[in-house]
């Protein structure tokens, strides 16, 4: 019962992740075409997505938790430092059909995980380049402001 709970929950971590990564790239087009507007909306988006996959994830640890304790497993015990690790002894108290649910929606999430950190680090780029032509671009003004329009030696 409660390893159909924590697929559940898995499940919507994916449901939020691939929100998160259509929302990031909606963010991407308005940087592009600079939307200001799109922009602050997409800013709020993704805000409540990432409040959403935080509660998600502290749900999960929570059913982690109570599975270990439902399936007598001391995580201590066991040396489990890690979820897959985890997921490992799991493995060994489950039905193969629950395992492979669990383990195929792990690393789905891993893949949405690695793509929203990707469009977010494009996202990042095309914003500092922005910043620096701006900067150049102001650099470039200041110092013909300070050139006389008329050569007055000629």
């Amino acid at each position: 019962m409660n390893k159909v709970k924590l697929i559940k929950i898995l499940e919507e971590q994916k449901r939020n992740l691939v929100e998160l990564v259509e929302v990031s790239s909606r963010k991407q087009k308005a940087i592009v075409v600079n939307n200001r507007l799109a922009l602050e909306e997409l800013n709020h988006k993704e805000e409540i997505v990432l409040n959403k996959l935080e509660r998600k994830e502290v749900e999960r640890i929570n059913q982690i938790l109570i599975l270990s304790n439902e399936t007598g497993l001391d995580i201590q015990e066991v040396n489990v430092k890690t979820i897959k690790d985890f997921y490992r002894v799991l493995r060994a108290n489950s039905s193969t059909e629950v395992y492979e649910q669990i383990e195929s929606l792990r690393d789905e999430t891993k893949k949405l995980i690695t793509e929203a950190g990707m469009i977010n680090k494009q996202n990042n780029l095309l914003v500092n380049q922005a910043g620096s032509l701006i900067k150049q671009m102001v650099s470039v003004l200041f110092k013909s402001q300070n050139k006389p329009l008329l050569d007055r030696k000629a």
